[in-house]
């Protein structure tokens, strides 16, 4: 047996039943730990001296990135060696909650993720507000919900692209905004 843990090893595949629930690698096997070529800026000898040494290069590039440890997988690895498919993820470290965290180790729910960039707001950042919640982006002049498809209405759509008012108006030639 061999005592490897996931950092030790990039490129390298782990058969997923050698994990416990954590997601952490104990004791493997010698012949479970394998090269893969993922595209991703690694070579057979750069991972033989890392797996020799335990140690990287000086001279490694910051940017170069492991696979997934999971047998057959060539995604890029995020967090324990593993791509997001196979769990490498953090849970919120908030008590009785098993959703997924995304910054700080907490999920949104519980404060992870980035803060509304206006002062004294305490909302979260929409992915698509540049920074702001939905508040302060449509004060900013920042769309964040698309319109309604009719010609002239600026409310925002909720189904088939049309507002709850339109949303039973029959498609009409020259009606939608789309049709020019």
């Amino acid at each position: 047996m061999l005592d490897v843990s996931l950092a030790d090893t990039p490129c390298g595949e782990i058969d997923r039943n050698d994990a416990n629930d954590t997601g952490t690698v104990g004791q493997l096997q010698e012949s479970k730990v394998q090269h893969v070529d993922c595209g991703l800026k690694g070579d057979l000898e750069r991972s033989q001296s890392i797996l020799a040494t335990g140690v990287r290069s000086p001279t490694a590039s910051r940017k170069e990135k492991s696979c997934c440890r999971v047998l057959g997988c060539s995604t890029r690895a995020t967090v324990r060696g593993l791509c997001y498919a196979h769990g490498g993820y953090y849970i919120c470290k908030t008590e009785g909650c098993t959703k997924r965290a995304i910054s700080r180790h907490l999920c949104r729910f519980h404060g992870g993720g980035t803060k509304c960039k206006s002062d004294g707001c305490e909302k979260l950042g929409l992915p698509t507000g540049k920074g702001f919640c939905y508040k302060h982006a449509r004060e900013n002049g920042i769309q964040v919900k698309p319109n309604c498809k009719i010609e002239g209405c600026t409310n925002l759509r909720q189904k088939f692209g049309r507002c709850k008012r339109h949303r039973d108006v029959p498609i009409e030639s020259g009606t939608d905004k789309n049709d020019k």
